[in-house]
């Protein structure tokens, strides 16, 4: 609106609201931030890392076992089925004695 009513520039317009100012730097660090690790963890799927082996083994030459290829590794990322879980949620815990209630 403030451009549209005066024909002034975006450089004006962010001048006359500071609050706009405000939320570009809080979306860039924003973005910033969530882009990165985004990336990182693109780079940690192509090499089928997880980021605790990533931080534990940094200094160790040994080449990843589990690495298949970037492609392969992507499939079984995003494409494979996830299997059922072996535990049962809903199921009723049994009372051990001498347990405290």
């Amino acid at each position: 609106r403030i451009m549209d009513s005066e024909k002034t520039s975006i450089w004006k317009a962010m001048t006359k609201t500071p609050a706009s100012i405000a939320l570009i730097v809080y979306s860039f660090l924003a973005l910033w931030f969530v882009g990165g690790l985004s990336v990182f963890h693109l780079y940690l799927i192509s090499v089928n890392q997880s980021t605790y082996e990533k931080f534990r083994y940094h200094f160790s030459r040994h080449t990843n076992p589990f690495n298949k290829g970037i492609v392969k590794n992507f499939t079984e990322v995003f494409c494979s089925s996830i299997p059922e879980s072996k535990i049962n949620f809903r199921a009723k815990v049994q009372k051990k004695s001498g347990m405290p209630p």
